[in-house]
């Protein structure tokens, strides 16, 4: 059984991997779908004398391309923010494991009830249990 600092280490190169192979296909996307209009500007050239059919049948496929290149590199951007986002995670753990989690929220905001002995407990505010424990980031956790 590994440490959790371990896992984040290694969750935190898996995702680093991911990312770079995923900012690569994007690379690679921008690049094609500039190729693919460029040749749209060349086709237009020089089936401008052609008939219609010829023109239209190749602009016809050629956005259809680039619309599917469109699409994949949309999706693409989801899947880097959401690895940016696993990866903002995992380094977080990693810094409240070692101690720093006083930038995290303190909890102040939420109204204690009239107990004589709530201030006392360190439940909210700075270096309190809900700094440390909470991890939610939605209005309902």
């Amino acid at each position: 059984m590994s440490l959790p600092n371990e896992t984040y280490q290694q969750r935190i190169t898996d995702l680093s991997t991911e990312k770079k192979q995923a900012e690569n296909k994007q690379s690679l996307l921008a690049w094609t779908r500039f190729s693919i209009a460029i040749i749209i500007g060349f086709s237009i050239y020089f089936l401008f004398h052609s008939s219609w059919f010829y023109i239209t049948g190749t602009l016809v496929i050629l956005l259809a391309i680039f619309l599917r290149l469109l699409a994949l590199s949309s999706s693409n951007n989801e899947k880097l923010r959401n690895l940016e986002n696993l990866l903002l995670i995992n380094k977080k753990e990693l810094e409240i494991l070692d101690g720093n989690y006083y930038n995290e929220p303190h909890g102040k905001t939420v109204p204690l009830n009239e107990h004589p002995y709530a201030e006392d407990l360190d439940i909210f505010g700075r270096a309190s249990l809900y700094q440390y424990i909470n991890r939610t980031t939605s209005e309902q956790g």
